[in-house]
């Protein structure tokens, strides 16, 4: 059996995350729009290249016409954009909070669309009704309130047109995530933060959603994809330059930052390390949903 040598305070751990998830007052969305600024640079190359094979696979799934109206929610270094704009001709909008991403998507596709930095679920609501013929929404859902994000979306679609889905789910880094909390077990008064990430459980939780915002699901599908990193440091930078922990630096104190990689890469080494490496499991859900 595996020991951690270091004493674990599971009990003052669990009052410390009440306590702070009550009582906190800085937000989420601000750490994380500055984790996606500070990957930007890196963030195609560690996350767009490994996962596009299934962003690829949900822009094939939808049904999109020359003359469409695209928006692309969560856009990103926008990829998603740049492809949707080499299927229509109509007008291809990307939205996204972080400054630091939109301008490699501008650099990289600013011909031919257009990119406003804006909250998301705040641009929805400045929209008109029925007014897109297709909207996307990859990777970054978890980051907003997505039954919100998603009923928006079923309003300013236009009718019998679609909306596209992906992102992480719950159990995306699950493995990861024990090493986190066996490393904070050591010492709960590191934590800072308690990051407010809404992560869908499963494909289910994902469509039942849709369906509720009056929207059809007309596909629905999940996977994973493992990536094996040859040590803890190297999970740590690949995970600060992907945004699957997007901000995640700034639930720890800054004067314990040391002592918390540290450990980390302690205890991921000793727990997960295989012959291939430590596997990192990138798992997703995905739905396709129409306007009735």
């Amino acid at each position: 059996m595996i020991k951690y040598h270091q004493k674990k305070h599971w009990i003052r751990l669990g009052f410390r995350v009440i306590n702070l998830y009550l009582t906190q007052k800085e937000k989420t969305s601000e750490f994380v729009k500055i984790g996606y600024n500070n990957a930007a640079i890196d963030y195609d190359e560690a996350w767009t290249n490994h996962m596009r094979d299934f962003t690829d696979d949900m822009i094939s799934r939808l049904n999109v016409s020359k003359t469409f109206t695209c928006l692309d929610l969560f856009c990103g270094t926008g990829y998603v954009t740049g492809k949707l704009s080499e299927l229509t001709d109509g007008k291809i909008i990307g939205v996204d909070s972080s400054p630091g991403m939109l301008k490699i998507a501008r650099k990289k596709y600013g011909d031919r669309g257009k990119f406003i930095e804006s909250d998301v679920l705040e641009f929805l609501k400045k929209q008109p009704s029925n007014s897109y013929d297709i909207i996307t929404c990859a990777w970054a859902i978890c980051y907003s309130k997505p039954n919100k994000v998603i009923k928006e979306i079923s309003r300013v679609l236009k009718p019998s047109r679609y909306v596209a889905i992906i992102d992480n789910k719950l159990s995306a880094v699950w493995e990861l995530f024990i090493a986190i909390l066996y490393t904070v077990a050591e010492n709960p008064e590191m934590i800072r933060h308690i990051m407010k990430i809404n992560l869908l459980a499963n494909k289910k939780s994902l469509t039942f959603r849709m369906r509720l915002n009056g929207l059809k699901v007309t596909d629905s599908w999940d996977g994973e994809k493992a990536y094996y990193a040859p040590s803890g440091r190297d999970i740590i930078d690949r995970f600060l330059s992907t945004g699957v922990f997007a901000g995640g630096k700034y639930f720890i104190y800054e004067k314990y930052h040391s002592q918390f990689l540290k450990r980390f890469k302690k205890i991921v080494e000793e727990r997960y390390m295989q012959k291939e490496g430590i596997p990192i499991i990138h798992r997703y859900i995905a739905a396709i949903g129409k306007k009735k």
